[in-house]
């Protein structure tokens, strides 16, 4: 009966048996761990920092306009993602402000908001432009769309043409310069980063880029405590 003799006797045998072994976990781990994202070619990072409106939380704006069909064909991307973040991430819309009509669709974003109605209007407005093809970029057109939606028209009027409403689209139009966008869907995570689907390489992938950069924000700030913490405390002035 012939001997049989374990692998494990001979030196060379276990030598290569773990690397294997090695190359087997390091490849797992490449697999499994989240693609690296390079800043200059999945997004961009702004030269000046673009002020959040509220410092506690990370911002992740989307830059859109109604008129906009690629807008029109993400939203049902950006909606789902918006609905999966924690508490700590505040999501944002701003219109773009490219030319009169993106300025008159953003301005009928910001009226639907100070009226209490954009939950209800928001998606219908794109599918009005983009489905039955309304004129929405004029104000009669306008005021008939949001008469469909239980607006007045005398309402939806003064809104429109308030201080409030117009001081909005001026911001958006800052914010849009700032931002240094010039094409739409686009989205600023935290007023440092800028990702586009050019960039990205699709408009779906450019959540995937959105959620590294939230990562990365979120780790900074977990790491900013800790690393103050470890400084050595000043010493006092005699």
């Amino acid at each position: 009966m012939p001997l049989k003799v374990s692998p494990w006797a001979n030196p060379l045998a276990r030598v290569v048996q773990a690397a294997l072994a090695m190359v087997v976990l390091l490849l797992g781990n490449a697999l499994a761990a989240p693609p690296a994202y390079v800043a200059g070619k999945h997004y961009q990072v702004l030269g000046t920092p673009v002020e959040t409106r509220n410092r506690a939380k990370i911002e992740v704006v989307e830059v859109f306009s109604y008129g906009c069909p690629h807008c029109f064909h993400f939203e049902p991307q950006v909606t789902a993602w918006r609905a999966r973040q924690a508490a700590d991430v505040d999501f944002v819309h701003v219109p773009a402000v490219f030319n009169a009509q993106f300025r008159t669709l953003g301005q009928a974003f910001y009226t639907a908001q100070a009226l209490k109605v954009l939950e209800r209007t928001h998606t219908p407005m794109f599918k009005a432009l983009h489905e039955q093809n309304r004129p929405l970029w004029l104000n009669t057109e306008l005021a008939r769309f949001y008469a469909g939606h239980g607006v007045k028209e005398e309402d939806f009027t003064r809104a429109f043409n308030s201080f409030g409403v117009r001081a909005g689209i001026q911001r958006s139009e800052m914010l849009t310069r700032s931002y240094q966008i010039s094409g739409v869907p686009a989205m600023v995570v935290n007023g440092k980063y800028v990702v586009d689907g050019r960039m990205a390489g699709t408009n779906d992938a450019m959540l995937l880029v959105v959620d590294y950069l939230v990562a990365r924000e979120r780790a900074a700030r977990r790491a900013a405590p800790a690393a103050a913490s470890t400084r050595p405390a000043a010493r006092a002035s005699r």
